[in-house]
């Protein structure tokens, strides 16, 4: 019932929103966003330094942290989550039998099955956890998997999929191809929604094309984040896919036209989400421009992505942590520790951690 009240205020306060938004020829009101708290953590390194060039995606598993990542011409890295030790690599880079040639997304869900989308040969590799520590490249299964068109993540859930897409601008013959979708286990499509906090179709094409996609480990819920700029959307996944909150915090700025991409006005919003049962957790920057960080030689510049930002499901703040490396993926505990794949201005990773307050 609290969510439900909470729900419907935050449904009042989007239509208002939306109303000034309508009577203005600039579009929505960028704000900032408030926290509750805000506290200064230091990351607790478990590793010395990693040869990741990046990091797609952390979980925490039982006593396990698995690490998305081309790392020794291996995409998935599996640590210990209290002393860092590398347990397991697996899952080549290449064309064959149970390796990733091009990966679309990956999810780990409660039961621990961890699933990649391969987006080039149209597969898809499964594996339980567990059993992929006790049997290696054996637990791995490859399944066939389509690939829509404009298609951004196909998400396995328990008894659906979601499908989520970006249609290009120019896009012709797109009668019937949504934004999101759910799927039953036969392929029928079961919910839909099309709608997009950005009118312009160039823009968002251009934003939502680098934007983060978080699902719940209940299945409840779904968040998505923009790179460009700084908006976030929630949903509810419990019956149809139905919006819950919108929040416009940064306003995306990219060049259209002829040669689109950043310029002097971009700035830096969210580098990953994970979205909790009750909480979405962030790596956040909100402040820097982009093209201006990158004039400064890597030693002298200011970290960007330190801030971990945490959110209730109606978009509200609950708490900023301010942190001493940039972070590029992470994940929440059910303990409130935050584990993350962090890195420093000479883009050396490491996996870190940070504790709740009270531990």
């Amino acid at each position: 019932m609290m969510f439900q009240l909470q729900k419907i205020r935050c449904i009042f306060g989007s239509i208002i929103l939306c109303c000034a938004a309508c009577s203005s020829d600039k579009g929505p009101h960028y704000v900032a966003p408030e926290f509750a708290g805000e506290r200064s953590a230091k990351f607790e390194l478990l590793t010395g330094e990693l040869l990741f060039m990046n990091v797609l995606d952390i979980w925490e598993y039982k006593s396990n942290l698995v690490v998305l990542g081309f790392e020794n011409g291996c995409f998935l890295h599996i640590f210990d989550k209290e002393n860092g030790k590398k347990i397991l690599e697996t899952i080549s880079l290449g064309r064959g039998p149970k390796e990733i040639g091009s990966l679309l997304n990956a999810r780990l869900d409660r039961q621990g099955v961890l699933t990649l989308v391969d987006r080039q040969q149209q597969k898809r590799l499964s594996f339980q956890i567990d059993s992929l520590l006790a049997h290696s490249f054996a637990a791995i299964s490859e399944q066939p998997c389509e690939n829509p068109s404009w298609c951004r993540a196909l998400i396995p859930l328990q008894e659906r999929q979601l499908v989520v897409r970006n249609i290009g601008d120019a896009a012709r013959d797109t009668t019937g191809v949504v934004r999101f979708e759910l799927r039953d286990k036969a392929g029928k499509p079961t919910a839909r929604n099309n709608d997009f906090p950005l009118a312009d179709a160039a823009m968002r094409f251009m934003v939502y094309n680098e934007a983060r996609i978080s699902v719940s480990p209940d299945e409840h819920r779904l968040a998505v984040g923009t790179v460009w700029g700084a908006v976030l959307e929630t949903f509810s996944l419990e019956e149809d896919i139905e919006s819950v909150c919108t929040r416009y915090f940064v306003e995306p700025n990219i060049d259209l036209g002829a040669a689109p991409g950043i310029n002097e006005k971009t700035i830096s919003g969210f580098a990953d989400l994970y979205a909790g049962n009750d909480r979405i957790y962030a790596s956040y920057d909100g402040i820097t421009k982009v093209l201006e960080l990158s004039k400064v030689p890597a030693e002298e510049r200011p970290l960007q992505f330190n801030r971990i930002v945490v959110f209730d499901w109606e978009g509200n703040g609950i708490e900023r942590i301010v942190t001493d490396y940039n972070i590029r993926a992470l994940c929440a505990g059910e303990d409130g520790t935050i584990y993350a794949a962090v890195f420093d201005n000479l883009n050396r990773f490491y996996l870190g951690r940070i504790g709740s307050p009270g531990r």
